[in-house]
C-alpha cells in the first residue's frame, strides 16, 4: 500500500454546473482515488476564489487538469507563482465546443507550459491542433467512458418509468436529454415530427435543467398538440429513465462529443445523432445508431420514421451498443488511458 506523501495529487479545475464537464469531474474524482488523490474544484468553491487558498493547492498539487478555458485566467496568476516551471504538470482537457483561434502571447506561452492536451474526440483534438497550434505529438483522445454497472439494460423499469411519467406501454418514445437551452437544439425534435407527420406516432421526453427559460417557453409553445413530456431539473435517476425510451435523440446544433449517447447505448437504446457530434465518430450507423444530417429537420424526419417502421429491431440495436460500450467505452479503459498519461509526463 503506498503511503500518503507517495500519492501524486490533481487538482481538477471544472466548472460548476450539471453536464458533461461536472459528470466527468464527478466520475473521474470517484474512480482515480484508488491511486491518486483527486480534489475537484469549481469555479464556484471558496477555494476557487480565494487566491492564497488557491495558491496552497496549486503548489501542493502533482498534476491540474483544466476542463475550461476560462477558469485558466483566474488560476494564471497563483500557477506562475507556484513554480510552474518544475510542478505540477498543467493538462487542458477539452470538453466543449471552440470557437476563434487563439495564438495570442498569453496563449501561446500557457500552451507552451502545458505538458499535455486531452480531447474528448477526434474532431476537438483536429481543432486544438488548428486553432490553438498545439503540436500534435502533445494532443491525445481520450473518449469518456461509462459505468456500465450502474447503466444498463433494466427491462421491468421501462413500465414502472413510463407508468410515473403517465407514458403508455405502446407509445413510441423518443427522449431527448440535455439541458433546455438554444445550443442544445431540442426545437428540432419537434419540427422534423411535424415534418414526418409523426405527430400522434411519437412522444418526445426532454430531460434536463433549464439553462433558457425563453427557450423553454418556446418548446412549449412548439409542442402544442403533439405529445411531450418535459422532465426538468438535474435526475439522479436518469439511468433508470433512459430505460423507458425506444430511441435517445441527440439535437445539439455542435456538440463535442455526446455522452449521454454513451450513457443510453450502456442500457440497450439506439442513439439517433447528428454527423457532426464527436460520438458520431464511435457510432456504427444501421448497427448501434441512426445518423442524421446535423441542423437538418429533414434529415432527422426522414430517420425518425425509419425508426419508428423498424421498432421490433430497436432492441437488437440497442444490445449491439451495449456490446461496443462495455468493450471499447467501459470505465476500466476510460480510467486506464488517463492513469497511462498521467505516468507518462511525470
Amino acid at each position: 500500500m503506498k503511503s500518503k506523501d507517495s500519492v501524486k495529487k490533481i487538482l481538477n479545475l471544472t466548472s460548476s454546473g450539471q453536464g458533461g464537464v461536472e459528470v466527468f469531474a464527478e466520475r473521474f474524482k470517484r474512480y482515480m482515488d484508488d491511486e491518486f488523490e483527486v480534489e475537484n474544484i469549481s469555479d464556484k468553491d471558496r477555494d476557487f476564489k480565494n487566491f492564497f487558498s488557491l495558491f496552497r493547492k496549486l503548489k501542493e498539487a502533482d498534476f491540474i487538469i483544466v476542463n475550461r478555458g476560462y477558469l485558466m485566467k483566474h488560476t494564471f496568476l497563483p500557477w506562475i507563482l507556484s513554480g510552474f516551471h518544475t510542478r505540477p504538470k498543467l493538462i487542458f482537457h477539452q470538453q466543449v465546443t471552440m470557437e476563434g483561434k487563439k495564438r495570442d502571447p498569453y496563449h501561446k506561452f500557457i500552451y507552451s507550459k502545458a505538458s499535455s492536451f486531452v480531447a474528448i474526440s477526434k474532431k476537438i483534438r483536429e481543432l486544438i491542433i488548428e486553432k490553438w497550434g498545439v503540436s500534435p505529438e502533445k494532443v491525445r483522445t481520450i473518449y469518456h467512458g461509462v459505468p456500465c454497472d450502474i447503466f444498463s439494460p433494466v427491462p421491468h423499469m421501462r413500465d414502472q418509468v413510463r407508468n410515473e411519467m403517465g407514458i403508455s406501454q405502446e407509445e413510441f418514445v423518443a427522449g431527448v436529454v440535455a439541458r433546455i437551452e438554444r445550443g442544445k437544439g431540442q426545437g428540432i425534435i419537434l419540427d422534423a415530427i411535424k415534418e414526418a407527420g409523426l405527430e400522434k406516432r411519437i412522444r418526445v421526453v426532454f430531460v434536463g435543467p433549464v439553462g433558457d427559460h425563453l427557450y423553454l417557453g418556446e418548446l412549449l409553445r412548439k409542442s402544442m398538440g403533439m405529445s411531450v413530456t418535459f422532465l426538468t431539473g438535474f435526475r439522479k435517476d436518469i439511468h433508470l429513465i433512459y430505460n423507458a425510451f425506444d430511441v435517445l435523440v441527440i439535437t445539439s446544433k455542435w456538440e463535442a462529443f455526446g455522452l449521454v449517447g454513451l450513457e443510453a447505448l450502456a442500457c440497450g437504446i439506439p442513439v439517433v445523432a447528428p454527423d457532426n457530434a464527436g460520438i458520431s465518430e464511435v457510432l456504427s450507423d444501421g448497427n448501434d445508431s441512426i445518423i442524421y444530417k446535423a441542423n437538418d429537420a429533414r434529415s432527422l424526419a426522414e430517420k425518425l420514421r425509419l425508426v419508428c417502421q423498424m421498432k421490433d429491431n430497436l432492441r437488437e440495436m440497442g444490445m449491439c451498443g451495449r456490446e461496443k460500450v462495455m468493450k471499447e467505452f467501459c470505465m476500466e479503459r476510460f480510467l486506464e488511458d488517463w492513469k497511462k498519461l498521467l505516468r507518462s509526463i511525470l
